[in-house]
């Protein structure tokens, strides 16, 4: 099985000094070009004036997943690519139906999160960061700064090309790797974030001197997933015409995707020290 490289990365047009010196002003034009400002306008359309206003009486910022806004993001270092053969030696092999390619995925941005899906079906993850990890079946995951995963995927019959999709946590913008050679099939595009929704349970979980509250709630703050209530893939109900008309029938539970989380990744060996290991460092 052959071994593809894909590094991911996003670009900006202003220089990094600037970015920190805007990112120290707490300017907020990065949220402005973003679309994420949260204004009185968009919180009366979509019907979180409420929200809104509690929101500035406790003297809350508006919600935001990510600090830089950024012109571009890119696989190997392209918007948009095509991986048409694959083997050991480049050749001119268009894949075959059942073929699979192992892509060994690094993050290697300033700041972004991706969110990682494949049109082609399933993507089983085997290993993280260099270390092999049991084979698990996810239809999308997140990987951080700095991160690494190796993830098997089938590649399509020779008229098909599987979208590659990587999107940045904030959802602004993508970039695409094609797999195979044909018409291109694409993946699901993540839809935007409902900010709103997050604020809502921000202003339910503080109290009006800034401390947190449980709410008395048999759920700790630690159980909490503010995520959940901010992914309209996973909740449904879509708050703007912008979202794909599909996207109510595409899921509407979280046990619709599986999403990888760290809780998934167990190593194939066993891993536990033995008993006189620890008393060698003077450990009961």
């Amino acid at each position: 099985m052959s071994t593809v490289p894909v590094t991911l990365s996003e670009w900006t047009d202003r220089k990094p000094e600037n970015v920190h010196r805007m990112l120290h002003n707490a300017t907020d034009w990065f949220a402005i070009q973003k679309g994420t400002t949260q204004s009185y306008g968009e919180a009366i359309r979509q019907g979180y004036f409420k929200t809104k206003i509690t929101n500035e009486w406790k003297r809350m910022n508006a919600m935001d997943v990510s600090d830089v806004y950024y012109e571009q993001f890119l696989i190997n270092g392209k918007q948009e690519s095509q991986i048409s053969s694959f083997g050991e030696k480049v050749t001119n092999d268009a894949p075959t139906a059942s073929q699979k390619v192992r892509l060994r995925i690094s993050n290697g941005g300033a700041s972004t999160y991706f969110w990682l899906q494949y049109a082609g079906g399933k993507m089983t993850v085997v290993a993280s960061d260099g270390n092999d990890v049991e084979p698990v079946e996810v239809d999308r995951l997140i990987i951080a700064v700095s991160e690494t995963y190796d993830v098997i995927v089938t590649l399509p019959a020779n008229n098909k090309a599987y979208q590659l999709l990587a999107t940045a946590e904030d959802r602004t913008k993508s970039a695409s790797l094609f797999l195979g050679n044909g018409e291109k099939v694409l993946a699901q595009p993540l839809p935007r974030l409902t900010y709103f929704e997050g604020m809502k349970m921000m202003n339910d979980m503080m109290n009006m001197d800034g401390s947190m509250d449980d709410m008395g709630m048999a759920m700790s703050l630690q159980q909490m997933d503010m995520n959940m209530v901010m992914y309209p893939e996973i909740v449904g109900e879509p708050t703007t015409k912008t979202h794909h008309a599909d996207l109510r029938n595409h899921s509407t539970s979280p046990a619709d995707i599986v999403t990888l989380n760290y809780a998934m990744l167990k190593s194939p060996i066993k891993t536990t020290f033995r008993k006189h290991h620890s008393k060698n460092y003077g450990l009961n």
